[in-house]
Formats: C-alpha cells, structure tokens, sequence
C-alpha cells in the first residue's frame, strides 16, 4: 500500500515537471459598479406658448399622443388657425410617437373659450371638456338727437354689457383621426364654473369640476353621448394633497418623478446645485436604478400608453415642452 503511494506521487511529480510547485490560486476580477447615467432630457417638441397659454391635460392612445388647453395668443405651433375667435381659445393638438405633429384644432367661438380635461371612448373618438362666457346682447344705441345744442359733437354710444363669466359647460366631440369636431354640446350653470375631468362609461359622460355656487364649491353633471343633460349635483369634496412624488409603472420599469436638491444614493454623477426635477427608471423587478433623467423645468403631466412609451410634458420660465420616451 505505500509503495503504491510513492509511486503515485511520483507520476504526479513527473506531470508537473518533476518539481512540486504551490498551486496558482486565480483571483476573481473586482465587480465595477455599473455607472447609472445622468441624461438632460430636452424636450423634442417646443410649442411656443406665450403668456396666459397653458397645456392642461395630457392624453394617449397606442396611435398619436394629443394635449388639450387653452390660447390667448394667435403665435403657437399647436393650432393651425392663428386667429382668436375671442379673447381665448380652446384646443386639441396630436402627435405622433416620433414627435411628428398630426394635427391641431382650435375649440371655441366667439366667446371667452377654454379646455380644461379630456377622454377617449371605445369608439376611439375624443371628448373634450371646457367653458365659455354667455353671450350678452349689446344695447341697441339711440339716435343721436340732432335738434338739440351740442357744440362737442357728442355721440350716444351703448355701454358695453359686462361678460358673465365662464357659465356655459361646454363639451366637443372629435374625430382621433382627422381633428374635426364631429358634434359640440352645451348647458348654462347660474355660476361660474371650471371643469376638471370627464369621464366615459356606457355611452355616459360624467363631468366634474369646480363651481362658484353656494350649493357646493364643486359640481357633477351627467351627459349622454347625444347631449342631454342630468340636472348638476353640488358637492363639499374633501380636499385633496397633490402627491410630490409622481408614480407610473410600465411593463418593465417603475417611473418616479419629483423635485430635490439632494444627491441621490447610487447616482454620483447627480449633484444637483438647485432644485432640479428628475426622472428615475428603475427595474420593476429588482427596484434598481438604470437610468435618471433631468427635466428643464416642472412637470405637469405623465403619461404612460402600453406598447408605446411615456409622454411627458413639463413647464419652464418661458415655454412648455413635450418629450416622448419609447419604452416597454
């Protein structure tokens, strides 16, 4: 038994050169941290919004993204009809997923006009909601008299009759494929309202906002999709916080929103010197951070549309922007 022992380490010896040597002990590489990129994300689509413009609702479908709200300048990129109908305008502008813009129409009359929300039925029509003041009949003037003394000339002119505020609930119905508004609806509150959201379900449309009544700070009205009206309920809503951290999940990744000056764990190259609004994607199966994004200036809207991306529209100093992210 030893012999066959010696003789073993003897072959083992003779394999290796015929001298024994220390095993060579291979060393695993160091795991590098994978560097999480910060990106400036840039708005792609600049609507040149002047003073008093503003976008209030974002909406999508796999197709086109649209954003609705209201125009007080004839100088944005989001309507094709420059001219005002009133002192300001409603409008519906969509776009395609590449940014390309489709169409834009504007909503309203003559009137002081605006759009406030929006929704898609399963029809794939657009509905959109909004206000105007009610039309006034001006005074006819008298003749000036011409048989009395009047050595400045003076005219009688009518008094201009005071506007009465935005009291007409005003509802359009477009066509997602071409802009044309298919049929519009109205019905006259006794105060001033401002709508907020509207809602399809069952051929119904229920539309709820803020009212200036003394029944209820807050309204909710029924619609039928051929434009008859429930008689308005007023409500005492609770109030309600504004989260300051934006959440959306799509397939893969869980999207969050918000605004610090803080630096962010992981994420060395984030070192905010004022307070800057980022955008963070992160695995939604593991939770960790892949990439983070800065946005030129507050976020207004998020939206995320399955098989599409994100689309998300954010506020700075002097204009809006719109930026469209593919994603799972």
């Amino acid at each position: 038994m030893k012999s066959k022992l010696i003789v073993a380490i003897a072959l083992l010896l003779a394999l290796s050169g015929g001298t024994s040597q220390a095993a060579t002990v291979i060393k695993p590489a160091p795991i590098v941290p994978k560097t999480i990129p910060v990106v400036p994300l840039l708005p792609q689509i600049l609507p040149h919004l002047s003073q008093g413009d503003d976008i209030a609702q974002a909406l999508t479908t796999p197709q086109s993204a649209y954003l609705i709200g209201t125009l007080e300048s004839s100088s944005s990129t989001l309507v094709s009809a420059s001219s005002l109908g009133g002192s300001s305008d409603g409008y519906l502008s969509s776009f395609g997923w590449d940014g390309s813009p489709s169409w834009g129409v504007r909503l309203g009359g003559a009137g002081d006009d605006i759009a406030t929300a929006g929704t898609v039925d399963t029809l794939g029509n657009l509905w959109v909601v909004g206000a105007s003041n009610i039309p006034v009949a001006t005074p006819t003037p008298y003749a000036t008299p011409t048989n009395i003394f009047n050595p400045n000339h003076v005219s009688i002119a009518p008094t201009t009759p005071a506007t009465t505020g935005l009291r007409r609930l005003l509802v359009w119905e477009i066509s997602a494929a071409t802009g044309a508004v298919i049929a519009n609806y109205g019905y006259d509150f006794a105060n001033v309202i401002e709508p907020t959201v509207i809602v399809v379900k069952a051929n119904k449309l229920t539309i709820t906002g803020l009212s200036n009544d003394p029944a209820g700070p807050n309204f909710s009205i029924v619609m039928s999709a051929t434009g008859t009206f429930s008689n308005p309920k007023y409500l005492v809503a609770k109030t309600t916080l504004v989260p300051a951290v934006t959440i959306i999940k799509s397939t893969n990744y869980l999207w969050q929103s918000y605004v610090t000056s803080r630096a962010i764990p992981g994420i060395p190259g984030f070192k905010p010197k004022s307070p800057t609004t980022v955008l963070i994607k992160s695995s939604a199966k593991s939770g960790k951070i892949v990439d983070l994004y800065t946005l030129s200036g507050s976020l207004v809207s998020l939206v995320y549309q399955k098989g599409s991306g994100l689309l998300l529209v954010t506020q700075g100093p002097t204009d809006y922007g719109i930026s469209l992210i593919k994603t799972p």
